[in-house]
């Protein structure tokens, strides 16, 4: 997980480093196999601290983005809800090494004389902003998952064992012994 920080924009930002007293903004990924795809959850979290985004949310100003970043398959996708969970779904093949995932707070309505709780009146004063359609008022931490796939063509259904095994019929322990061989065997010499 990499902590986003220092990132420059005009106003403060949820999760950027010093933009906020109370500065938590966090995205969780959960993933699930389901036939010829990975089946995603992306679960957002910005503590008890910002009624006013939880405000912004009932009142459909806002949405939250996952970002997927696959450089070895080349995938650069969004995914957006208009609640703090992301349901998605990726075709098995195209995610491959280093996968990763980002989250943000998006404005989907314009937003006039926006000033956030706990904004860093050191640096942003007691100013407050109107945002329009687009802009980034939030930026979770990065997620990187390490991804290699089974083989091309591999699934859980037609895999095959190298050996299999059975209860050894003759055994008073509880033994096992090999029923067979496979014959995806590698034999080394």
């Amino acid at each position: 997980c990499i902590m986003n920080k220092n990132l420059s924009f005009p106003y403060p930002v949820l999760g950027n480093s010093t933009d906020f007293s109370f500065n938590e903004f966090n995205l969780n990924i959960r993933e699930r196999m389901i036939a010829n795809h990975h089946e995603f959850k992306g679960t957002f979290d910005f503590g008890s601290m910002h009624d006013d985004f939880d405000k912004l949310l009932s009142e459909n100003s806002i949405s939250f983005t996952v970002l997927v970043e696959s450089s070895s398959t080349l995938l650069r996708e969004y995914f957006t809800s208009k609640e703090k969970t992301v349901p998605f779904q990726l075709p098995v093949g195209t995610l491959k090494g280093e996968i990763k995932f980002t989250g943000y707070i998006v404005v989907d309505k314009n937003i006039k004389n926006f000033s956030p709780d706990y904004q860093n009146e050191e640096f942003f004063f007691e100013s407050s902003y109107d945002l329009h359609a687009g802009e980034i008022i939030g930026v979770s931490n990065t997620l990187k998952w390490l991804y290699y796939p089974d083989f091309k063509g591999r699934t859980k259904s037609n895999k095959k064992n190298i050996i299999s095994i059975v209860p050894d019929d003759n055994s008073k322990k509880n033994r096992y012994r090999v029923l067979a061989w496979g014959e995806q065997q590698i034999g080394v010499a």
